[in-house]
């Protein structure tokens, strides 16, 4: 009987310090599918603010689509033809492809320059934090074809992904 007793209160004090393992490292990251960005130069000619969605990758190639819009006010040139408009709205359509891991992408994409019927390619860098959301771009955009014809132009971006 003392030994029964014994036994089962061991056990019992037993499990006191018995602990389960605990992963305290996340295994999936975080993935940041939202962006939003300020623009200077690039797809939409001096400044553009966008809109971007990050669909889920595949191995390290990653797809995104996004928009983006700038104004420019009455008497504003910006095809390079010497028209002046009259408050033009310029809105950019995009599809990127990233290439890289984690935070580092190569950036190759199209847009379109709604209104100004004006295509641009995009090929880049792009610094994408899943920690912090901060989000920076630099690229090569040129015009090709279109009323503007080919023109060699660049971008920074400057945004946040969530």
């Amino acid at each position: 009987m003392q030994k029964t007793l014994f036994i089962f209160f061991f056990t019992l004090i037993s499990f006191g310090f018995i602990k389960a393992q605990t992963n305290e490292v996340d295994t999936l990251p975080k993935i940041r599918h939202h962006s939003v960005f300020l623009e200077l130069g690039g797809n939409a000619g001096l400044y553009s603010l966008n809109y971007e969605y990050k669909f889920p990758s595949m191995a390290n190639t990653t797809f995104t689509l996004g928009s983006g819009f700038s104004y420019y006010p009455t008497g504003a040139n910006v095809d390079g033809t010497g028209t002046k408009y009259s408050h033009l709205l310029v809105v950019t359509p995009a599809a990127n492809l990233l290439f890289g891991r984690k935070s580092h992408f190569f950036e190759a994409g199209l847009s379109y320059m709604l209104l100004v019927n004006q295509t641009m390619f995009r090929l880049g860098y792009r610094y994408q934090s899943n920690k912090s959301g901060f989000l920076f771009r630099a690229g090569f955009t040129p015009a090709i074809g279109g009323v503007i014809g080919s023109v060699p132009w660049a971008g920074l971006s400057f945004g946040y992904s969530f």
